[in-house]
């Protein structure tokens, strides 16, 4: 299956599960900002503590810490996915301007697949204006990545003020 089919399968599957929700009065609809839980396995808890569960929504600014032996898979409103690794510690927000996601990653590691940036118009023969834009950045103590579209790995040790890219 293609990346493109893949990802219209995923929506169509997220949208199933938001049918069936017995739960009505909550807001299913995803800001710039907001993610939404795929999959939970094991003890994954916001900074409230709240434990998360498959669907439930994640707004900015949100801090997610996953146990040992647990992971959790989140879905940003423009087709991106990360997976968050056992040990770790996240927090979810957004820039300034509200389309571009921002990932703090405290500790531990993350698999992302960033969904591709359009093209923007060219509005002058500048090169810089031809340049697509980046939608995602993910931030550690030591280090930043400015993100198009790609899939990739990190890890972040903070004891050891350590940061591992691969891609």
């Amino acid at each position: 299956m293609d990346e493109s089919a893949r990802r219209v399968e995923l929506i169509r599957q997220i949208n199933e599960l938001e049918n069936k929700s017995p739960t009505k009065n909550r807001e299913t609809v995803l800001g710039p900002g907001d993610v939404m839980v795929l999959v939970v396995r094991g003890q994954v808890r916001t900074e409230a503590g709240r434990q998360l569960a498959a669907k439930d929504l994640i707004r900015e600014g949100a801090l997610i810490t996953t146990e040992a032996r647990a992971f959790v898979k989140l879905w940003f409103a423009d087709g991106s996915i990360l997976s968050l690794g056992p040990s770790s510690q996240v927090k979810v927000g957004k820039s300034n301007s509200g389309k571009i996601s921002v990932v703090d990653l405290l500790a531990g590691s993350l698999r992302t697949n960033v969904t591709k940036a359009k093209d923007k118009p060219a509005s002058d023969s500048n090169a810089e204006s031809d340049q697509k834009p980046y939608k995602f950045y993910l931030k550690t103590k030591t280090a930043v990545v400015g993100v198009r579209g790609t899939d990739f790995y990190v890890a972040h040790n903070p004891v050891q003020n350590a940061t591992y890219l691969l891609t």
